[in-house]
């Protein structure tokens, strides 16, 4: 399995190279936006509370309002087309989104793409490491390699974002499996620890989960529950 997942990484070592500062790009803008939001949301709140409770109240009707639409089209109206982009400007204006669970551009189906976006992760783990005093993921060697472990995960999880869901479950799959085959072929029997390379993509997945939003429930689910109870950051 070991000799299989390097072979892939073989065959698209050159791509991977290519769509790396892209990636990472991608997700320190990212961060740099939800850091920019985060300071006009307090701001909001700060200096006219009014506004900040108006605009959450609008923003918690209409998010209901569409869901009882989908679970009843039938006698549920979806909410007035004027209504939805006026709401969402004010709402950008005062901090009120999370620009890491946008989707910015709409996308076709691109065929791969989980598979691609997992093997770019595997080629990456080899390169970060977990740091305990700020309890994130950072690069081994940042200015050489110029890769940090927050915009890599949220790079990640953007390119992710612009495609359908099955994409990121996909996606999450083939890193459980990875954490799986690890440990089947290395045995912890020994030391009492968990491969470093299975121990990385846990803190991968764990970091993803944090800023996708994503339930935990979903890793458990594809990881056996004696694997992450065994799981530390040390």
């Amino acid at each position: 399995a070991a000799k299989l997942y390097q072979h892939a990484l073989d065959k698209l070592k050159h791509i991977i190279r290519r769509i790396s500062p892209l990636v990472i790009g991608v997700g320190t803008a990212q961060l740099l936006r939800r850091q920019v939001a985060n300071q006009l949301n307090f701001l909001c709140k700060l200096d006219s509370k009014l506004l900040s409770c108006s605009l959450a109240t609008v923003n918690d009707s209409l998010i209901n309002d569409v869901k009882a639409h989908y679970l009843n089209p039938e006698t549920k109206a979806y909410p007035a087309n004027p209504i939805l982009p006026e709401v969402s400007k004010h709402l950008e204006t005062a901090g009120f989104n999370n620009p890491l669970t946008k989707i910015y551009i709409t996308s076709e189906p691109l065929h791969g793409l989980a598979c691609v976006m997992f093997l770019f992760v595997l080629d990456h783990l080899s390169k970060v490491k977990w740091n305990k005093r700020i309890s994130t993921l950072v690069g081994k060697n940042p200015t050489r390699d110029g890769i940090d472990g927050g915009p890599l995960v949220v790079g990640v999880i953007t390119v992710l974002k612009q495609f359908h869901s099955s994409h990121t479950t996909q996606f999450v799959g083939y890193l459980a499996q990875y954490v799986n085959v690890c440990v089947s072929a290395e045995s912890t029997a020994k030391g009492g620890t968990l491969p470093t390379q299975a121990i990385l993509a846990l803190l991968f997945l764990e970091q993803f989960c944090s800023f996708s939003k994503m339930s935990r429930k979903v890793v458990d689910s594809l990881v056996p529950a004696y694997l992450l109870d065994r799981f530390t950051h040390e």
